[in-house]
This record gives structure tokens, C-alpha cells and sequence, in this order.
């Protein structure tokens, strides 16, 4: 490879590099360690995720943060494993805000919801976007309510 090849090809692999650092994805199938609690689940992809120069202490108080957020406080030492498909669904979302990403994408966060959880997670989303947090969906409506909430989301 040539110098120029190398450093075009440099420059594409950091910038991609760069967008995932501050970028979450949130897959449609939530898998996670069955045996894990809530809260181990968030530490352990806070520690991976976050920089290392961040002390444990900073990543702790963010992952508490990151479950009150997400509604889950009174989960945090559930095993993950015993949860319900909301609840379930609020895990993984706290799993990728916890890397403080700017943009999180979302694969059809409400499906395998009933109507009820899948209402109650489109007004979570509400609510973080409210807060700040830039959020991308892909879905298939489902109802009048959701266009009328989620339309909200672009404006």
C-alpha cells in the first residue's frame, strides 16, 4: 500500500472509528447476560465504553444516573434474566446511554411490546429526547397515538 492509499485509508477508518465512540445502537433483540444484574450490566458496558481515563468512581455515580433515567432503580439489582420485556427493553437502553453517546439509534424499540410497555417505552424516549439526548428510530407504527408522539420527535 502506498503512503497516500494508507492515509486515505487512515483517515476513513478514524472517522469511523470517531462516529461510533459517540454513537449507541440499540438492536431490536435485547441480549443480555441472563445472571447479570441490572446495575453489572451497565457497569460492565460503562467500563468498556467510556474512556479509561474516566475514574470508577465517575462511571458508578453515571450508571446510578443512567437507571434512574431509564426507570429502573427499583431493578438495579434484579437479575436480568427474571425481568419483564419492558423492563428488559429499559436495559438495554441504559446499557448504551451509559457510553454518553450523542446519537443513539434505536431498531424497533417497541417491538414484542404489548401495547401498554410499548407506549410506556415510546414516552421514555420522549422524555430523553426532551432532555437532550438526540435519538434515531426505525419502526412500524402501530397506531394514531405513536404517529402523533413520535412525529414530535423530528420537530
Amino acid at each position: 500500500m502506498r503512503k497516500r492509499e494508507f492515509l486515505a485509508y487512515r483517515s476513513v477508518v478514524n472517522s469511523l472509528l470517531i462516529t461510533h465512540a459517540h454513537s449507541g445502537y440499540v438492536q431490536q433483540m435485547d441480549t443480555h447476560l441472563p445472571t447479570a444484574t441490572v446495575r453489572e450490566a451497565l457497569l460492565f458496558s460503562a467500563k468498556l465504553r467510556q474512556p479509561a481515563s474516566v475514574p470508577i468512581e465517575e462511571k458508578e455515580a453515571w450508571v446510578d444516573k443512567c437507571l434512574e433515567m431509564c426507570g429502573l432503580e427499583d431493578y438495579a439489582d434484579a437479575v436480568v434474566g427474571s425481568l419483564g420485556v419492558e423492563h428488559r427493553k429499559r436495559t438495554t437502553i441504559g446499557v448504551e446511554l451509559v457510553a454518553k453517546p450523542s446519537l443513539i439509534f434505536l431498531d424497533e424499540p417497541t417491538s414484542g411490546l404489548d401495547s401498554q410497555s410499548a407506549w410506556a417505552i415510546v414516552c421514555f424516549l420522549r422524555s430523553l429526547a426532551d432532555a437532550g439526548q438526540s435519538i434515531v428510530c426505525t419502526y412500524v407504527v402501530e397506531g394514531e397515538m405513536f404517529v402523533t408522539v413520535l412525529t414530535t420527535f423530528l420537530f
